[in-house]
């Protein structure tokens, strides 16, 4: 979309002051359209004709960035130059079929989840990090309308002239909502604000500025107001009892308090500027610090974690001992002392909390303190006086968190060892690359014997060879699984068949049919094949840490014993990974050997005795197989917190707003009284 920018030199002088005077150069892009529909030069992207509306399908795993940015590029005919530091891998599956026109939105999403963007600088598009972006000409936009600004998360500048409400103030009340990376800047003397944020970001925050820059402002003045040590609500409640004492609720004074919870903040908004002082002091007076030394009861609302284990965090902080409660194992976690189980611990379950008194015998400072754990409403109920709530509350705050997710995509290859391949697919790759093998678990791990371990630094060569030897039939996908875990909570992946193994046998006493005793049988299912606990780590920065159990498992002839059942061999292996947001790590190395007799024979001639082989033949065939899984982490972000304040701002305007109305009709009938009275003082 091609927009016409119209400049007067008073906001021409401002943008030149402003990035003289120390804001980066980076709050500056070029918004990248979509490429144009007109006739171009060749360096251009033009429109595809309709003739030319050749609908594309897209099938690529883990494939490089820089192959997907080139292959999209040469169907959308664009020149472009990438910066050297945009790296990354692009998995996309489409279900369907694509039009060509729907490529550079495409285009856009895969940058953008690879930490970079794309902007057009002259008749060649540029890739860039998202960080350089900001360091790079942006095109302004005066006075834009929220609903013309696109739905995505490019880097835009939007220049907006307010009428009624002042540039600084609204400085002020924007600025909590702002994404990582947003800026804000306001001229006072031109009254006007200069806002740098991701397009849709931005125009949230436009739609709060055509809100408050109305006739309704127009005589208001709006402060916001960070509540430190109190509810922001309890706050705002406060003052506005304290203010109505005053005489200041109903008269050309008046003062308003609307709490804004998300942020811990309220907002003033008043006609006097004389108001604000006294505001300032109340604020100061009564956001302190509780020291009320009587035992109060409490209750905490959790959000996003468990009551019982709050509880129990909360207990050990304060140097108390719970008791061991015991839980029943999860279905597949194996036996006590099993592989499985010893990664999630190996040892005592979590301790649960306790309902009920949880004072300690002795009067020892915090002895009086009582946590009771509500699981039915999952609250917490807490006995102890204000300022001990006060810290506790901080506490819960950072503890009841939304825990992050990742998504763990899983791809397991089973490849025919033959050939060069006959020692295993990592000797193959590494007498091929002569290489170093990394040691099993990569990042300091220890390494174990064996062939089994984790192939780190080779995996994009890995999957190119994989992709080559399933076109050879050389290698089988048997399984693509996807698998969502939480931070720190175990994830179960299981590709195989649960086969019924016979584990007891008893006489019946006394019952006999036929002559025969009669026998019960215990029976129990044996999950087979390849089954893998996954227990992620995921730090703020996007980096994963996945602690790794994995167990081959198949079932073999029953051995010579009194119970005719199958024996299950197993091989298991462990190891630790420390991985980027979208990379791939490749486990490797369970090798597999099977043989095969075949006898051919003639009917009836075959069978006879001692000839019988001089009518057919007998072949032997040994195959020797190796198992791929493939992992590749992405992590899922909350990036709804932002918008969710932003409507919770909105949500308050439209009472606010009548409000203000109310009281610019109380100062309009005061004046219209004093006028009169003026006219006929007689009356």
């Amino acid at each position: 979309m091609i927009r016409k920018k119209n400049f007067h030199p008073m906001i021409g002088a401002v943008l030149m002051g402003w990035l003289v005077l120390g804001v980066p150069q980076g709050q500056a892009q070029e918004t990248p359209g979509a490429p144009p529909t007109q006739a171009a030069p060749a360096a251009q992207t033009a429109e595809p004709a309709a003739g030319e509306e050749a609908p594309i399908s897209l099938h690529l795993e883990n494939a490089d960035l820089l192959q997907v940015v080139g292959i999209l590029a040469a169907e959308l005919r664009i020149n472009y130059l990438v910066d050297p530091e945009v790296t990354g891998s692009v998995t996309i599956n489409t279900s369907g079929q694509i039009r060509r026109s729907e490529l550079f939105p495409l285009l856009q999403t895969i940058l953008r989840l690879n930490g970079a963007g794309i902007l057009q600088s002259g008749d060649v598009y540029r890739i860039v990090q998202l960080k350089e972006m900001q360091r790079t000409n942006i095109v302004p936009e005066l006075n834009p309308q929220a609903g013309q600004l696109p739905s995505d998360d490019l880097i835009t500048m939007n220049i907006v002239t307010l009428k009624y409400i002042a540039a600084g103030e609204m400085t002020k009340i924007l600025t909590p909502y702002l994404s990582a990376g947003g800026h804000l800047f306001s001229h006072d003397t031109g009254n006007i604000l200069i806002l740098t944020d991701a397009s849709r970001n931005a125009a949230r925050l436009l739609e709060l500025v055509e809100m408050f820059d109305s006739e309704v402002f127009a005589s208001q003045r709006i402060r916001l107001y960070p509540a430190k040590n109190s509810q922001a609500d309890d706050l705002a409640k406060e003052l506005e009892e304290i203010f109505a004492a005053y005489g200041m609720s109903e008269n050309a004074s008046a003062v308003r308090f609307v709490p804004m919870e998300r942020i811990s903040s309220i907002m003033v908004v008043s006609a006097n500027p004389a108001v604000y002082a006294e505001v300032e002091k109340w604020i100061e007076r009564l956001d302190q610090p509780s020291h009320e030394g009587g035992v109060r009861t409490f209750i905490y609302k959790v959000e996003n974690s468990k009551a019982n284990d709050l509880a129990g965090v909360l207990e050990q902080l304060m140097g108390r001992n719970r008791p061991q409660m015991t839980t029943a194992a999860a279905p597949g976690a194996g036996a006590p002392g099993s592989p499985m189980q010893q990664l999630v611990g190996g040892g005592a379950p979590p301790p649960q909390a306790r309902a009920g008194n949880l004072m300690s015998d002795s009067e020892e400072p915090g002895s009086h303190i009582r946590i009771v754990a509500d699981n039915v409403n999952n609250f917490l109920v807490i006995q102890a006086t204000a300022q001990e709530y006060e810290q506790m509350q901080e506490t819960l705050k950072e503890l009841d968190v939304v825990p992050r997710q990742v998504m763990i995509e899983a791809r397991v290859y089973e490849v025919d060892l033959t050939g060069a391949l006959s020692a295993g697919v990592s000797a193959f790759l590494q007498k091929r690359s002569n290489a170093e093998r990394k040691p099993l678990g990569g990042f300091g791990g220890t390494s174990l014997s064996g062939t089994v371990g984790t192939l780190i630094g080779k995996t994009r060569e890995l999957m190119f060879f994989l992709e080559a030897a399933e076109q050879r039939s050389e290698a089988r996908v048997i399984s693509a699984p996807s698998i969502l875990a939480s931070d720190n909570m175990m994830a179960s992946l299981v590709v195989g068949t649960q086969i019924p193994v016979l584990t007891s046998q008893a006489v019946v006493g006394g019952v006999q049919q036929g002559g025969t005793n009669l026998f019960t049988n215990t029976v129990q299912n044996i999950d087979t094949g390849v089954l893998m606990n996954i227990l992620p780590r995921i730090n703020s920065s996007g980096l994963v840490s996945m602690q790794i159990q994995q167990e081959v498992s198949a079932p073999l002839p029953p051995a010579a014993s009194g119970i005719q059942s199958p024996s299950i061999q197993k091989r298991t292996v462990s190891t630790q990974a420390v991985v980027q947001d979208g990379e791939t790590i490749a486990l490797g190395g369970i090798i597999q050997e099977s043989r095969t007799i075949a006898k051919n024979r003639i009917p009836l001639l075959g069978d006879i005795p001692y000839v019988g082989g001089l009518f057919g033949h007998t072949s032997t065939s040994n195959q020797k197989t190796e198992l791929i899984i493939l992992l590749t982490p992405t992590v899922i972000r909350n990036a709804a917190e932002s918008e969710n304040a932003v409507e919770e701002l909105k949500r308050k305007l439209p009472g606010l707003r009548k409000m203000m109305e109310e009281d610019e009709k109380k100062r309009e009938e005061a004046r219209k009284a004093e006028e009169k009275q003026i006219l006929n003082p007689n009356l």
